[in-house]
């Protein structure tokens, strides 16, 4: 049967994430005041530095990519009820498999390996490297009952330490320049992309299609329909004949790709090489994204964008001197403050509709019981 969705549903769902974030930028403009800044030059400085041209806007729009693939490595697990804050060691993991791919393949003497035959294999390293990683925490999950939360979050430690010893001064792939760094690579997304000049790459690209694949997969295909089950209630999914076990591990591997992803998109788009801490906290950004885009392919394409701003606004501001960078990361903690808040709200609507509906059925009942 299908579910009727009234115009108050509609709205609240798209108030509330907008309400959220309106109330969070006011709160940071109340906080850059108390500091004893100018409120108005703060802002001028942070929309200038991300919308202020076309070149800045392209650049601004060069974070969107690995924003939604962290997104995305968040709500495929939440899709199935787990809880991926891995998605920062996903996607140093799938940043290095990448970066050793446009490093050595290139250099193996195979005509047909050329520049875009590199990329692709690339993309495939770097999803395959972050699935891997992923897949450690779901195979402990079903293996021996280990929270996913508190494995997830070990191995993101594992993760940065791991690139911190490959590029490091005794490490395998260090260059021996002197800086912890990776040789440079020999093939990278081209910049300018859409915008010439700018940041922006094919990346953007390869995360819309993540969006879609995203939707069709959990609203259009069976096997995102078992996982979306699985995570309503995997007692009753098993009773019907859903393998939780082989759906959470499934869930587990395609979360962390798309964190391996976002390594790969970020990696190969504004770096040549493999660097110490490349990551600038994508992958805890990511589930700002995911919670702020309410788990929503368009949600959180449009929250991405909105991050993406807060980071390219937030880097202006900082390299301008009006104040310190780190109150967008505020701002952004609000955000995330206000929009668990928002689901509150919503549930609270949704509880007082079902009282509101059940009520009404009673009365109609009895109505015509009595006639």
């Amino acid at each position: 049967m299908k579910k009727n969705i009234s115009t108050g549903d509609v709205l609240i769902k798209v108030l509330t994430p907008i309400v959220a974030v309106g109330v969070a930028l006011i709160l940071g403009m109340i906080l850059i005041a108390l500091l004893g800044k100018d409120v108005g030059a703060a802002m001028g400085d942070f929309f200038s530095g991300a919308l202020g041209s076309t070149v800045r806007i392209g650049d601004t729009f060069s974070k969107v990519a690995p924003l939604t693939f962290t997104a995305l490595a968040f709500a495929i697990a939440s899709r199935c009820g787990l809880v991926n804050i891995g998605a920062e060691g996903q996607f140093y993991l799938g940043g290095i498999a990448a970066g050793v791919v446009a490093i050595y393949a290139p250099g193996l003497g195979i005509p047909a390996v050329g520049g875009l035959v590199v990329l692709v294999l690339a993309i495939i390293a770097g999803f395959a490297a972050g699935g891997l990683w992923g897949l450690i925490a779901g195979w402990l999950k079903v293996s021996f009952g280990a929270n996913e939360v508190i494995t997830t979050v070990m191995l993101n430690y594992v993760a940065l330490y791991l690139n911190r010893y490959l590029i490091g001064y005794d490490g395998p792939l260090y260059d021996g320049s002197g800086q912890p760094q990776s040789a440079a690579f020999q093939v990278t997304f081209p910049k300018g992309f859409l915008i010439k000049g700018s940041d922006l790459t094919f990346a953007l690209v390869l995360a819309i299609l993540g969006l879609v694949f995203y939707y069709v997969f959990f609203f259009q295909m069976k096997k995102g329909y078992e996982m979306r089950v699985v995570g309503l209630n995997p007692t009753a999914a098993e009773y019907s004949g859903i393998k939780v076990k082989n759906n959470a591990l499934l869930s587990m591997f395609m979360a962390g790709g798309f964190g391996g992803l976002a390594g790969t998109s970020e990696i190969l788009s504004s770096q040549s090489r493999i660097l110490q801490d490349f990551s600038s906290n994508y992958g805890f950004d990511g589930i700002a994204v995911a919670l702020l885009g309410q788990l929503h392919p368009v949600g959180m394409g449009l929250s991405a964008a909105l991050f993406a701003v807060l980071k390219s606004g937030g880097l202006a501001m900082g390299n301008k001197g009006t104040v310190s960078p780190y109150i967008v990361s505020v701002i952004q903690a609000f955000v995330i403050i206000l929009v668990v808040a928002s689901v509150f709200v919503q549930n609270e609507y949704a509880k007082k509709k079902l009282i509101k509906q059940a009520k009404a059925k009673k009365a109609a009942e009895t109505a015509e019981k009595g006639v």
